[in-house]
C-alpha cells in the first residue's frame, strides 16, 4: 500500500481473485465442502489431552507460565513516575478528547440480525480511549450480575494481580462480586508493571516490559517484540476457556482460517442464532492478528511506531516516546515520523490515503454485512416454511458460521483496513465466496 492507486489496484485484484476462485469452486455440495475447510467440525474425543493436536497447536488446557504470583501491591499510579520520567508521564496524563460513543446497533441495524442471540445484540458501541476501560465494562449492557468477572482481564491491572494470586478462583468469581474492587484503569503497570524503562526480556528492546501480559498470549506468541506485545496482549482475538472461563488467546498462527478451525476442533460456541439455529463464535477486536503479515510489519514497524510519537531527543543520541496513545489520522507528528518515510506526497496526501483506505474497506464491509443479514433472514424463513432438508440446513449453518466469522473478523477490528488492507480484502473475498454458495442453496 504505497499510494491511493495501489489501494484501488489491490481492491481490483481482490475482485479478480474472487472471480477466479468462484469459477474453480463448483456450486455443487461437494464444492461447498471444499470452501468449508474451517467450517468442518473436528471430532473431539472425550478425555483427549489436546483435541486440536491435528492443527499442530499446543494443548489449549495448558497453564501459561505468565500466570504467576505478582508481588507489586499496590499498583503504582502514573503520577508516581513523574519525577523520574516527566516527559512520558506528562504525555500519558494529557487530556484525551473522547468522541461521543456511537451505538452500533442503531447505526448499523443489520447487526441486530447478524448477532441475534449474542450479548452484542444487547449493546455494541464504538471504542473509546483507555481511560474509559473500567467505566465502559461496568456500564455496558452486555454484562449482568450473572456473568463472571473475567471481562476485566484487559480492562484493569487489578484483575491481573487477582488472577495471578488465585487463577482458578478468580475465573469463577461473579461480575458483581469483583466489580467494586476494580479501580485502576489501564495504566503504566499494564505495559511495564512497576519497572518502567525495561526492555522485553531485559534486552533493552522497544522499552516494553510485558510482565503483565494477559492469558495465553505470552505462551503462544513468544517471539513478539515488546513494542507489539504490550498492545497485542489485549488487542487480540480471544475466547473464554470452556473448562475454567479464563480469557484465553487464540494460539499459534494469526490466520483466521486456522483460528476458526481450532475453535471448531474445540466445539467452541459463543452463542446460537435463534433465527437460524446456527452456533456462532464472536470475534474480539483482532488488531494484532491483522497487523501480523501486513506490509507494515514486513517493513519492521511496530504498534508503537504508528500510535506513539518517537521523535523527542533524550539528549544521548536516542529518543523519548510520547505516551499519549493515538492514531496517525489524529497526529501530524506520527504521520511525519512513521508514514512519510514510505508514503510520498506530503501530509495532505497521507491523510487522504488513510481516509480512502478506510472508506474502501468500510464501504465493502457494510455492503457485505447487509447481504449477510439478508441471507440469514431468508435462511430463517426457509426453515420456518419447511423448505429445506435437515442435511441442507446443517450445510447452510456451517456456511453461515463461516461467513459471519470472516465478516466479523473485519468488522470488529478497529483499523478499518489501515492495519492490513490486503488482508481485509482477501477476508471479505472469503465472505463473498461463502455467501454466494450459500445463497445458491436456498429455495
Amino acid at each position: 500500500m504505497q499510494q491511493r492507486v495501489l489501494v484501488i489496484f489491490l481492491a481490483s485484484l481482490g475482485a479478480v481473485l474472487a472471480l477466479i476462485t468462484t469459477v474453480v469452486i463448483a456450486t455443487t455440495l461437494s464444492g461447498v465442502d471444499q470452501i468449508q475447510q474451517s467450517s468442518v467440525t473436528m471430532p473431539t474425543v472425550e478425555g483427549a489431552a489436546n483435541p486440536a493436536a491435528d492443527f499442530g497447536m499446543p494443548d489449549p488446557n495448558a497453564q501459561p507460565d505468565q500466570i504467576r504470583p505478582i508481588d507489586y501491591d499496590p499498583i503504582l499510579d502514573a503520577t508516581h513516575w513523574l519525577a523520574q520520567f516527566p516527559y512520558q508521564t506528562e504525555s500519558f496524563l494529557a487530556d484525551r478528547v473522547a468522541e461521543p460513543k456511537k451505538d452500533y446497533l442503531l447505526l448499523y441495524p443489520m447487526l441486530n440480525t447478524i448477532f441475534a442471540g449474542s450479548r452484542f445484540a444487547e449493546g455494541y458501541y464504538s471504542p473509546m480511549p483507555h481511560d474509559y476501560a473500567v467505566y465502559n465494562v461496568k456500564t455496558t449492557a452486555r454484562l449482568t450480575d450473572q456473568h463472571t468477572a473475567n471481562c476485566f482481564s484487559c480492562k484493569t491491572p487489578d484483575y491481573v494481580i487477582m488472577e495471578a494470586r488465585d487463577p482458578e478462583g478468580t475465573w469463577s468469581r461473579g461480575f458483581a462480586e469483583v466489580s467494586d474492587q476494580m479501580k485502576n484503569t489501564i495504566t503504566c503497570y499494564d505495559c511495564h508493571r512497576n519497572e518502567p524503562g525495561r526492555g522485553l526480556g531485559g534486552e533493552g528492546l522497544d522499552g516494553g516490559f510485558t510482565g503483565s501480559i494477559r492469558s495465553h498470549f505470552g505462551l503462544w506468541h513468544q517471539g513478539t517484540r515488546g513494542a507489539d506485545a504490550s498492545c497485542a496482549q489485549c488487542h487480540s482475538e480471544y475466547y473464554f476457556a470452556q473448562r475454567t472461563g479464563q480469557v484465553t488467546m487464540a494460539p499459534g498462527p494469526s490466520d483466521p482460517s486456522v483460528i476458526l478451525g481450532y475453535y471448531n476442533a474445540l466445539n467452541l460456541v459463543d452463542h446460537t442464532n435463534p433465527n437460524t439455529g446456527t452456533e456462532q463464535v464472536k470475534v474480539q477486536h483482532p488488531e494484532y492478528q491483522h497487523f501480523v503479515g501486513s506490509v507494515h510489519q514486513r517493513e519492521g514497524m511496530t504498534c508503537v511506531d504508528c500510535h506513539m510519537v518517537r521523535t523527542t531527543s533524550d539528549g544521548q543520541g536516542g529518543f523519548l516516546t510520547n505516551h499519549k496513545i493515538t492514531s496517525p489520522s489524529r497526529s501530524e507528528e506520527i504521520r511525519s515520523s512513521a508514514c512519510a518515510p514510505c508514503h510520498a506526497g506530503g501530509d495532505a496526501a497521507i491523510l487522504q490515503l488513510i481516509a480512502d483506505t478506510q472508506e474502501s474497506s468500510r464501504s465493502r464491509t457494510l455492503a457485505l454485512g447487509e447481504r449477510l443479514a439478508a441471507f440469514q433472514t431468508d435462511f430463517a424463513a426457509a426453515q420456518r416454511a419447511d423448505e429445506l432438508t435437515e442435511s441442507r440446513i446443517e450445510t447452510l449453518r456451517g456456511m453461515e458460521r463461516e461467513a459471519v466469522w470472516f465478516w466479523d473478523w473485519v468488522f470488529s477490528e478497529n483499523g478499518n483496513g489501515v492495519h492490513n488492507y490486503d488482508g481485509n480484502q482477501l477476508w471479505l473475498d472469503r465472505v463473498e465466496q461463502v455467501l454466494g454458495q450459500a445463497e445458491a442453496l436456498l429455495p
